[in-house]
């Protein structure tokens, strides 16, 4: 059986000079695709290194900005119904005609909206996201008591879904 010092010979003085480890092979031969890449030193990303005790330690801080001090709630109670061409959901809220009209607002991509109601230095907010079907646009009304959000859908769906979100995981449905 062939020692160390005898396999370095056999393989060439440039494998005696590499004395990297599996982990810097790994990254140097495959780049940001290898396996091992996340533990490596990456330029632009600061490394704190474990100081071998249990407690935990403060790494770093940071200052908060006006938008992070904000108070956030979310809203979870709301009703809805599905048209087949757009989607109408309603939000029950006590003197929200009484709010100015930059304190109610709506933002959309194609499959998630956001309603944001800013009362008394607190953000309410509804996250719709990822929606059953994709939306062109949101439409929100206000009548008192009630805010009204209209999402205009891509297609008409022939009937009403059941529910208004995504299934986060996938289900079989079985045959009855």
């Amino acid at each position: 059986m062939a020692d160390v010092a005898d396999i370095s010979e056999l393989q060439g003085p440039e494998a005696a000079e590499r004395s990297d480890s599996a982990l810097q092979a790994n990254i140097r031969e495959k780049g940001s695709n290898a396996y091992y890449y996340a533990h490596g030193n990456r330029d632009g990303v600061e490394k704190i290194e474990w100081d071998g005790k249990e407690e935990p330690r403060l790494l770093r801080t940071e200052a908060k900005t006006e938008e992070d001090k904000k108070a956030r709630e979310a809203i979870t109670t709301y009703g809805w119904y599905d048209d087949g061409a757009k989607v109408k959901i309603y939000v029950d809220r006590e003197g929200i005609e009484d709010l100015p009209e930059d304190a109610v607002t709506i933002a959309n991509d194609a499959r998630s909206a956001t309603l944001t109601i800013e009362e008394n230095g607190i953000e309410y907010v509804l996250l719709l996201t990822p929606l059953r079907a994709a939306i062109t646009e949101a439409k929100i009304r206000r009548k008192p008591g009630k805010v009204w959000i209209t999402l205009k859908k891509v297609t008409r769906t022939p009937t009403p879904t059941r529910t208004l979100n995504l299934p986060l995981t996938r289900s079989r449905s079985r045959s009855r």
